[in-house]
């Protein structure tokens, strides 16, 4: 699609048989690039840039008239490859201030004493041993042409550059920074692939901020445009529409305004009574701003709407692509994981919280994923505390049991691969010793079984599915981030999420790696999750970042687990106008009813695709299951239940 929409560009509106497009993707894609363009756009000619070499030959064509499409290929992190830099601040121990501190730093420039931007206090020795932004330009000198300098030394890149080159290391240059100096004009189009994994202050980003300065068009394409969050928008806007960004009063270097702006934040004040003063005591506020999910369908009325199009793969008809089905399979853990889960998880919790209080937040970091990864897996070592003594020392439970979550995962691969014929593929956030584990219980009841882990290179996990394949393999398992982008795969249409983490720029990606264009069979996507868990409050929390992502886009429902998100009044409005009112919903009820009545008279709970109830037989003599049965998590977007799971995203979101 992305060669096609560039070709289209070119040769239909602008009448130019031959161009010149540069495509920026990730590294393992290129051959697929390559291969697609090839077998697509008719006598296109495709060019691998693999090294600032082959940037700086491309400047001996720039008289040349072309001819035939021609696609230049960059993979994203060549592109953005640099030179090492290193310090050139001075340390000064001659000057008295330096005799009485050991040394300081001076300007290389103009001399002067550097301090830290934010403290005003002298740097310390150690103060330039990594490039930061506050230590990159000296404050005195830089951006002016007055300042002479007190040492003899002509800047390599500019007054007041604290950082240069280090010649002694491997020499190179970004092949992105070269194009942009030398290569203006020389390119048509450039297309940014997988543009949702630049949305940050990157040097990749930064390599597409060059690519699109010097061609006449730039084009992104992207499955995620958003993941939930309005700052998501910020830097990618800056880099493909800048003129409506500036004009809107926004800047580049402050996020902050658009998510003020545009997203929805949360002002958390911190008290501390007493720790403010010696002798009066008074308390101490402090004011955090968090940024919850939620993006204003108002940026994109002013920012997307005349330059975005959101094709989905329905809309290329209903016989394009087979049904997909999304569900959520709820679990209630049996009551020994149940109570492990409990007199585990809380002390934890409130380890955290104290360590918090005094203002140590590592503990929380360990909280939030080890609350996640605990149901699945009750044992563990001892949880160290930020002084190496243990917070809590996990009950462990027997890694022989089949617990519930086990053996519906094991119920979903009997019926895709006896029932259905077909292949399934596992993903799990938390490997450890969950693949090694799942891949045995898998392979006792007669699965084959393959596990995929980062020891296989990213170019070649293409071929090494294809190798499983040959080799009739029913069952693949791997973290959904090694198949995230780029892999097509049509022969795996069930995909059972074991676990999910929270990230919903990953879970989007790696839930469509089957139902793509060219599937012939009917997908299906199924969630494991844990009822009373906090892997019920992180998909919740995805819930709701889905709807706010998917509403950005257009696309407004309660299916699957977007369902979960559903508690936002500007998209249940926006719901409404898409979809109409629930059929027999009367208007002047609705108009003249409470909030708790409207509430009734609009909710629209989920159905749940699951087996009817876990088998209490062993798994090996469990029979085919036809999945059918349909029940609805009671209450499962009413306010009681999201009374609750606010609780738990307060302290761990």
């Amino acid at each position: 699609m992305g060669s096609v929409a560039i070709w289209h560009l070119m040769t239909e509106l602008h009448h130019k048989p031959g161009f010149r497009a540069i495509v920026m993707a990730p590294d393992h894609l290129l051959d697929k690039w390559q291969r697609e363009i090839e077998m697509t756009i008719p006598d296109a000619v495709v060019r691998r840039l693999t090294s600032w070499q082959d940037v700086l030959a491309l400047r001996k064509e720039r008289q040349m008239a072309v001819t035939h499409p021609t696609y230049y290929v960059i993979g994203r992190d060549r592109a953005k490859l640099s030179y090492f830099t290193a310090a050139v601040a001075k340390w000064d121990v001659r000057s008295p201030l330096g005799r009485q501190s050991k040394g300081l730093w001076r300007c290389p420039d103009c001399g002067a004493i550097l301090l830290d931007p934010k403290e005003q206090v002298l740097w310390g020795k150690t103060a330039f041993t990594h490039p930061r932004l506050k230590n990159r330009w000296c404050p005195v000198c830089h951006g002016t042409s007055e300042s002479a300098p007190q040492i003899n030394r002509r800047p390599a890149s500019g007054q007041g550059l604290l950082w240069s080159a280090d010649g002694s290391r491997v020499r190179r240059v970004s092949p992105a920074r070269l194009i942009r100096r030398y290569l203006k004009g020389f390119f048509d189009a450039v297309f940014a692939d997988e543009l949702h994994e630049l949305k940050g202050e990157s040097a990749q980003g930064a390599a597409l901020q060059a690519l699109v300065s010097v061609s006449r068009y730039a084009i992104g394409g992207t499955g995620t445009l958003n993941g939930g969050y309005a700052s998501h928008q910020h830097y990618l806007g800056f880099r493909l529409h800048p003129w409506t960004m500036v004009k809107d009063g926004l800047q580049y270097r402050k996020p902050s305004l658009t998510t003020a702006r545009y997203g929805r934040i949360e002002r958390v004040m911190d008290t501390d009574d007493g720790a403010g003063g010696v002798t009066t005591h008074r308390s101490v506020s402090r004011e955090r701003i968090k940024e919850l999910p939620g993006v204003s369908p108002e940026f994109f009325a002013r920012h997307l709407a005349e330059r975005a199009v959101f094709i989905e793969l329905a809309d290329l008809g209903a016989d394009a692509l087979p049904p997909y089905e999304e569900t959520i399979d709820w679990l209630t853990p049996i009551p020994e994981q149940a109570a492990a889960i409990r007199a585990t998880i809380e002390p934890l919790r409130s380890a955290a919280i104290a360590g918090m209080h005094r203002g140590d937040r590592r503990l929380l970091g360990k909280l939030i994923t080890f609350s996640l990864s605990y149901p699945d897996m009750p044992w563990g070592p001892p949880i160290p505390d930020s002084d190496g003594t243990p917070a809590v020392t996990p009950i462990c439970l027997s890694q022989d049991t089949l617990y519930p979550k086990d053996q519906r995962l094991l119920a979903h691969i009997m019926a895709a691969v006896d029932g259905r014929k077909e292949k399934v593929w596992v993903y799990t956030v938390f490997t450890g010793t969950q693949l090694g584990r799942l891949q045995s219980i898998i392979e006792q009841h007669g699965y084959r079984v393959a596990v995929m882990t980062t020891a296989i290179p990213r170019s070649k996990r293409e071929a090494w599915v294809d190798a499983r394949l040959n080799e009739d393999v029913q069952v693949v398992i791997s973290h959904p981030r090694l198949v995230e982008t780029g892999l097509d795969l049509y022969r795996f249409p069930t995909m059972l999420w074991f676990q999910t983490g929270y990230s919903l720029f990953l879970l989007r990606q790696a839930s469509r790696r089957a139902w793509r264009i060219g599937q012939t069979r009917p997908c299906k996507v199924v969630f494991l999750v844990y009822d009373d868990t906090m892997q019920e409050a992180a998909l919740t929390l995805m819930g709701r970042k889905m709807e706010a992502a998917l509403g950005l886009e257009g696309r407004l429902s309660l299916a699957g687990l977007q369902a979960l998100g559903a508690s936002d009044s500007s998209n249940d409005l926006a719901r409404v106008l898409a979809e109409g009112l629930p059929q027999g919903t009367d208007a002047s009820a609705i108009w003249q009813a409470t909030p708790a009545e409207m509430a009734a008279i609009m909710e629209v709970k989920p159905t749940v695709t699951v087996p009817d109830s876990i088998p209490a037989t062993p798994v090996a003599s469990i029979p085919v299951i036809v999945v059918a049965a349909r029940r609805s998590k009671k209450g499962r977007n009413a306010q009681s239940t999201e009374d609750a799971t606010q609780g738990q995203l307060t302290w761990a979101f």
